[in-house]
């Protein structure tokens, strides 16, 4: 399992590649007390794959005899990088007081909203799009720079969270690509969260719940990764859709759901069919239950829906004529 800090005794060891980076040193000479393994395990994980490091792009090493020098590559100037420290603390604070009182999944689901909302997912090979400076500074990034900055604020909320390197499907280009999210523990159980999959798949206004809170026989569905080396998360509690009763069962449940929806004049909403549910012919069934009901009430209009076929997710829009 990944641990997401070293032990005591390691990072006193390493204390002198984190105080260099820290202030920006251009050579840091390691002592012969760290082998090249882990100093190559320290670099990814510990530095690479650390929201707070977001500075470092990478590491040319140099073995002296018994020492090796580390030459950085940063990404800005010492004065530049406690500016970008500075508004990303800032940032972070203020979201956080939106959490004040609350408790583990609400404050996940907040931070959750707060990057949905405000963060479009934009990959135009910047670098800072793979950081928190993209999503905290300049509100754009890629899956990378979500699941750091997610990471980075659920820690500050003295919360676990890891960030999960794999592949996923991707429904827009309907390719298999490299992407990164998120572990997140709550209450003492793991679960999965993908904010960048909830901000991409949202259509219209209303925000996606699709990745958020799942197991790790959910995720990996369209999800890859090497499920070996992290927790594994086995409680459908914190799935957003079992908690806030929006998993319809059975034909009848969702008929009543629809015409509930229609009769509150609620006519943009979400539902989530069982696991279990028939992968075939779903669309058109939803289809026809949704024109049966607009029939019964009245309605005279048109409808639209999104499915998350992975995750049997339906976004249904009524729009009156």
């Amino acid at each position: 399992m990944i641990k997401e800090m070293v032990s005591a005794l390691e990072r006193r060891a390493y204390k002198p590649i984190f105080d260099g980076l820290a202030n920006r040193e251009d050579i840091i000479t390691c002592t012969s007390s760290i082998n090249d393994e882990k100093l190559r395990n320290l670099l990814q994980k510990e530095v690479l794959g650390s929201p707070e490091f977001f500075y470092v792009s990478g590491f040319k090493t140099v073995t002296k005899g018994a020492n090796i020098d580390l030459y950085p590559r940063y990404l800005y100037s010492l004065e530049e990088i406690n500016r970008l420290k500075n508004e990303c603390e800032q940032r972070a604070d203020k979201l956080l007081r939106r959490t004040e009182g609350h408790g583990e999944y609400e404050t996940a689901l907040i931070l959750h909203d707060s990057l949905a909302k405000n963060v479009e997912y934009v990959d135009d090979r910047q670098k800072q799009r793979h950081t928190i400076i993209g999503p905290l500074v300049e509100k754009k990034a890629v899956c990378e720079g979500f699941a750091k900055a997610y990471k980075y604020l659920l820690n500050r909320a003295d919360m676990q969270c890891l960030v999960v390197s794999g592949s996923a499907y991707d429904p827009s280009t309907g390719r298999v690509d490299s992407h990164a999210w998120n572990l997140v523990n709550i209450e003492g159980e793991w679960c999965h969260m993908d904010v960048t999959f909830d901000t991409t798949i949202r259509y219209l206004a209303t925000l996606r719940y699709d990745y958020f809170g799942l197991t790790s026989s959910e995720i990996t569905r369209d999800h890859t990764y090497e499920e070996r080396d992290f927790p594994i998360a086995n409680n459908t509690r914190f799935n957003y859709y079992e908690r806030n009763h929006c998993v319809i069962r059975g034909k009848n449940e969702f008929r009543n759901f629809v015409e509930e929806r229609i009769r509150n004049n609620e006519m943009d909403f979400v539902i989530k069919l069982p696991d279990d549910a028939p992968d075939r012919g779903l669309e058109a069934k939803i289809s026809k239950i949704i024109e049966e009901s607009m029939t019964d009430f009245g309605v005279s209009g048109e409808y639209s829906t999104s499915f998350n076929a992975f995750q049997k997710v339906f976004h249904i829009h009524i729009k009156r004529m």
